[in-house]
């Protein structure tokens, strides 16, 4: 019990050095994105404005000229890219909140799963047109309005569903595209509280590793596509700002469940 509590006030620590770092870095960040675009666009108008006068320029000074330009080009996307990847980061990481940071609303669960699906879904298929998963809700009609803090609850249901869909794509590509991805979102009514359980059909989670699913910065995906923040958070959203529960069952090679528990007020 005193580690745990050790454990959970580390976390908690982490989280406020993790959200002040965040917010310092957040306009600088955003500098450098606003200006790449904006640089990307001058360099193709000056491309376009030397094609237009390339007649009174030598063969010598034109190839050089939009060689250096191709090479700008380059260049600014790679900073464009980088940045916005800084960017997401940072999103992720900037949800963290406290109980004071948000108040508790009464809130329809079954619409906020529903606006959290929503948002994964846009954001997966930017990164991967052809990737299809099928969405299998199972929703419990007896879930009424329940008294949360809407933003914990949103941003823990999207660090899921998006790391579930990563999940389906890895087992995807590793069957060679001979299997159906399939995400179940279930919801059931219960005396104290309303059950959210999160399944996927993907490749599960080794057993060696699955006591440090919730710890900060622990990953299984490469550098560039992940902190191993996006649990952690989720943890702490879920047992501390709400004082809810996140219970994790897994399979290999067959299923990984979330399941949260949304404790009622009254």
């Amino acid at each position: 019990a005193q580690e745990k509590i050790i454990f959970q006030d580390k976390l908690a620590s982490l989280g406020t050095l993790v959200a002040g770092v965040s917010h310092e870095l957040k306009n600088p960040i955003h500098f450098i994105v606003n200006f790449a675009d904006l640089s990307l666009d001058l360099t193709e108008e000056l491309r376009v404005e030397l094609n237009q006068f390339s007649s009174i320029y030598s063969q010598e000074f034109a190839n050089d000229t939009y060689q250096n330009l191709d090479t700008l080009l380059e260049n600014l996307s790679e900073i464009q890219k980088y940045s916005q990847r800084a960017n997401d980061i940072l999103q992720t990481m900037l949800p963290h909140p406290n109980q004071q940071s948000f108040e508790y609303q009464f809130t329809n669960v079954h619409d906020l799963i529903d606006s959290a699906i929503k948002l994964v879904c846009h954001s997966q298929t930017n990164r991967e047109s052809n990737f299809n998963v099928i969405l299998l809700k199972e929703y419990d009609a007896d879930v009424d309005l329940i008294e949360i803090i809407p933003q914990c609850v949103s941003r823990a249901l999207i660090n899921i569903i998006d790391n579930a869909y990563y999940a389906l794509q890895e087992k995807y590509q590793a069957r060679n595209h001979n299997f159906t991805p399939t995400i179940t979102i279930k919801t059931v009514n219960l005396p104290k509280a309303i059950a959210i359980s999160i399944q996927d059909n993907g490749p599960g989670i080794p057993k060696e590793i699955i006591n440090k699913i919730f710890d900060p910065f622990f990953t299984t995906k490469p550098p560039q596509q992940g902190m191993g923040l996006g649990l952690s958070i989720t943890y702490n959203l879920i047992t501390e700002s709400i004082q809810g529960k996140i219970k994790l069952e897994t399979r290999p090679n067959v299923f990984t469940r979330f399941t949260i528990l949304l404790p009622k007020r009254n």
